[in-house]
């Protein structure tokens, strides 16, 4: 009877280890299928990286390297395992100038600190040139939250900051060229008031000498009280006058600084027009008025427009285009 106790017992026993034994072995095959996944992920994700156009980094939280794609080749020049194998990262690559921003930032996004900032900095590649980069970071964690450093994506933009610059180039080329064209427009102007106002003297010289001319003739028939008063009045106006000698020859100089190529222009393509002729076609350029060009040219306004209706048929100038546009686009 005791013998047939214990037999039971043992298989009782021997049940149960079974039981555990081939709750084991499905923990184990659980295992080795989750296994089996992680590093298919592994590989996965490793393929993914090292076939990134940009240059995949890992970093551990203490800020050593643990992972470098191989797309370090295309932008640096040196290899994953170059990289890998030396003591400073910042040292190897990182323009000298840039060096100090970069370990401050690298440092902050490893402490946290700051999350999904970008940084711009340069590389010195292994060929010794130098290149624009822009890196990205974000945190790593594992499935049960402990944080296992940073993720860094690093791109060559380069290409991107030449033609920025260019941009910026063309920009401030821009600028000056309107700085240039705005004061040479200011002098143009400021030369064409200097002309205005030259034949704007001679204009009111002109006058002064035609109001005396005809106040003049009629000295004779005024009694000696009135004649001594006319003659006060010209010599007031005289004096009031603040004319100088202007002749044609020098309006002619400044006219030709102010309007280059005008009068040879104007030869050539009329070679009928008299002296008179030209000097209207100036002052019509310069867009003065009807008694303007009398004053100047000595003569009364309607003289100036009879001339005018001369020009107009030796220039063979429909009614449609007024003198003034076709001097103004002379």
């Amino acid at each position: 009877m005791t013998t047939l106790d214990e037999n039971t017992k043992q298989d009782k026993v021997i049940t149960e280890l079974r039981h555990k034994l081939a709750d084991l072995d499905k923990i184990v095959r659980e295992l080795e299928l989750e296994k089996k996944e992680a590093e298919e992920k592994k590989e996965f994700y490793k393929n993914i990286a090292d076939f990134s156009n940009d240059w995949e980094l890992w970093f551990s939280p203490e800020g050593k390297l643990k992972y470098c794609s191989p797309s370090s080749m295309d932008i640096t020049g040196y290899s994953p395992k170059q990289i890998a194998d030396e003591s400073s990262f910042s040292e190897l690559l990182i323009y000298p100038e840039d060096r100090k921003s970069f370990n401050i930032y690298l440092k902050d996004v490893l402490s946290l600190s700051i999350i999904r900032q970008t940084h711009q900095f340069r590389i010195t590649t292994r060929s010794r040139q130098t290149r624009w980069c822009e890196i990205n970071c974000r945190a790593v964690h594992d499935k049960y939250g402990k944080y296992l450093g940073i993720r860094a994506s690093v791109r060559d933009i380069t290409k991107l900051k030449d033609a920025l610059g260019h941009i910026k180039q063309l920009s401030e080329k821009r600028k000056f060229d309107t700085g240039v064209k705005q004061r040479l427009s200011g002098k143009l102007e400021e030369q064409e008031r200097e002309v205005s106002s030259y034949l704007l003297l001679l204009s009111q010289k002109n006058e002064l000498i035609r109001y005396l001319e005809k106040n003049i003739s009629k000295l004779d028939s005024l009694n000696t009280k009135y004649r001594q008063k006319k003659i006060d009045d010209m010599l007031a106006k005289i004096s009031q006058s603040n004319t100088s000698d202007i002749d044609w020859e020098l309006f002619r100089h400044q006219f030709e600084n102010l309007h280059p190529g005008f009068f040879e222009n104007i030869k050539t393509k009329h070679p009928g027009l008299t002296a008179n002729d030209i000097k209207l076609c100036t002052f019509l350029k310069l867009s003065l008025s009807s008694k303007e060009i009398a004053g100047l040219l000595n003569i009364s306004p309607k003289s100036v427009e009879v001339a005018r209706v001369r020009l107009r048929k030796k220039l063979n100038l429909s009614r449609s285009i007024s003198l003034k546009t076709y001097f103004n686009n002379f």
